[in-house]
């Protein structure tokens, strides 16, 4: 199907955020339970797992979605091997172009500032994305209850909390919902396409068909997040036009 790139489809898509997120953390944080939730994210990987079948937090953190129709593992894998061949210039990448794009992205980098990371604790705000990236890129991560799935959905948990707090602010709702799904979708493009972009103007050449697996492993990372289907580009070209457009 082709993309719906609409204004009206992607200023609806400012409306909406995680469903299945927003209302865990609500249910938890009204309850006064936020201490439990920070604890479990605190947790490493394999004490995550144990935890899954007591608590819903962990259970959540390792759900894996079901993979959609179009879901192509060799090319994922072979998306994660690009990463992993220039990982160096990727993670350049990230702090020089992809992040700078999503910084300055108006108004959907209103969330960022007001939560505060970027002013007052920009070294772990990077850091955390920079593990994010790397957690979902490696190759072999994103089987299921993975190191790279578990990533995703704390992620979600976190844009939930933030999602939380800032309604509870001075918020204007014309800028649409905290982290919405067309700035995830901006943010997920940022990590492919604008990536994509960058290692060209780098020197670096890739064929179509390493962009296009690059795309996958995004389009894969961003179904996983829960991003609507129509926001998440199948090829190289389309997520260009996509970028463009958001």
């Amino acid at each position: 199907m082709p993309m719906n790139i609409q204004s009206s489809f992607l200023d609806s898509m400012r409306l909406h955020g995680d469903v299945q997120a927003d209302q865990l953390i609500n249910q938890l944080f009204n309850a006064d339970n936020q201490h439990e939730v920070y604890s479990i994210l605190q947790l490493d990987n394999s004490e995550i797992r144990k935890l899954k079948t007591k608590s819903r937090i962990a259970k959540f953190l390792t759900t894996t979605r079901e993979n959609p129709d179009w879901f192509d593992p060799k090319s994922l894998l072979r998306g994660q091997k690009v990463f992993e061949f220039w990982a160096t210039e990727i993670m350049s990448l990230l702090g020089s172009m992809a992040l700078p794009y999503c910084y300055a992205a108006s108004p959907g980098n209103k969330a960022l500032y007001l939560s505060d990371k970027m002013r007052y604790s920009p070294g772990k705000r990077l850091l955390d994305t920079a593990t994010f990236v790397i957690e979902v890129s490696t190759p072999g991560s994103l089987n299921k209850s993975s190191n790279g799935i578990i990533q995703i959905n704390k992620t979600r948990l976190i844009h939930a909390i933030a999602r939380f707090y800032l309604m509870k602010k001075n918020w204007n709702m014309e800028w649409g919902l905290p982290i919405n799904m067309e700035d995830m979708a901006g943010t997920n493009l940022a990590f492919s396409v604008i990536t994509l972009l960058g290692l060209q103007k780098s020197g670096v050449v890739l064929s179509d068909k390493q962009k296009n697996d690059f795309i996958h492993l995004w389009r894969y990372i961003g179904y996983q997040m829960h991003i609507h289907n129509d926001l998440l580009p199948t090829t190289y070209i389309e997520s260009y036009h996509l970028a463009k457009i958001i």
